[in-house]
Order: C-alpha cells, then sequence, then structure tokens
C-alpha cells in the first residue's frame, strides 16, 4: 500500500486495517525521521482506534506517540502519552507492551537526562530532585 493511497484507507469499511494502516505508514515516516507526518497518523489512528473502541490499537497509537515526542524533545506529551500507554496495557493484560512501555519510558528519562536545555528538566527536577522521584514511585 503506498502512502498517497491513505486517503482510500480513511474512506473504506474495514476499520481494523484502517488502524494497522495508519499506524504502519507512521511508523514508515517516524523511520524516515518525518516525525510531524508520522505525528500525523498516529493520531489519525488514534482517533479511529478510540471511535471503535479498538484498545489495542489504541494502546500502539499512544505508544508510538509517546516515542515521537520522545523524537521530538517534546518530552511532557512523550511522558503523557507513554503513561496512558501503561495504562491501556494494564487493563487490556498486555505484560509485553507494559514491560516494553517501561523500556521506552527509560529512553525518555534518558533523553531528558541528557538534555541540558530540556525545559521539562528546569521545570519538573528543579529544587527537590529526591522529592520528585520519590513521588513517581
Amino acid at each position: 500500500m503506498c502512502i498517497r493511497d491513505s486517503k482510500y484507507l480513511e474512506q473504506t469499511e474495514e476499520n481494523f486495517l484502517i488502524n494497522i494502516s495508519l499506524n504502519s505508514i507512521g511508523y514508515v515516516y517516524f523511520e524516515l525521521k518525518d516525525y510531524t507526518k508520522a505525528l500525523e497518523y498516529y493520531n489519525k489512528s488514534l482517533a479511529k482506534s478510540k471511535l471503535n473502541g479498538y484498545k489495542v490499537h489504541e494502546l500502539e497509537s499512544v505508544s508510538y506517540l509517546g516515542q515521537t515526542y520522545n523524537e521530538l524533545k517534546e518530552y511532557s506529551k512523550s511522558l503523557e502519552n507513554l503513561f496512558n500507554s501503561l495504562k491501556l496495557s494494564k487493563e487490556i493484560g498486555d505484560k509485553f507492551s507494559y514491560s516494553w512501555c517501561q523500556f521506552i519510558l527509560g529512553e525518555v528519562y534518558l533523553s531528558i537526562a541528557k538534555d541540558s536545555n530540556s525545559t521539562y528538566l528546569k521545570t519538573h527536577f528543579a529544587g527537590n530532585r529526591t522529592a520528585v522521584l520519590l513521588k513517581a514511585k
């Protein structure tokens, strides 16, 4: 399926396949480092999965959104999506996704720590770093 054929996908009745395809197209853009386009397709998939009640696809979409926002150094959005992913994976009993999400969260926290210009780091960890870390447990 070509990326330009996505308009056809959005008009078909096969909602299950639409979600898979939109996430796949988003992933292609993610790998091409076109994060804006990746976000566009992940958000389309998320909206459709919520509309149709597909929790598994919702889980995938928010996980991908979290990873993409991390690449864009938008850490608050990344963490928000990844925590939603943890919640969804727990809800549906998907232990693999839950553990994968924890791994990605670790990557985000490492990115935050390495990014000395991070407004997230300055805003959320300024002052009492120990209290914030204890609160997170």
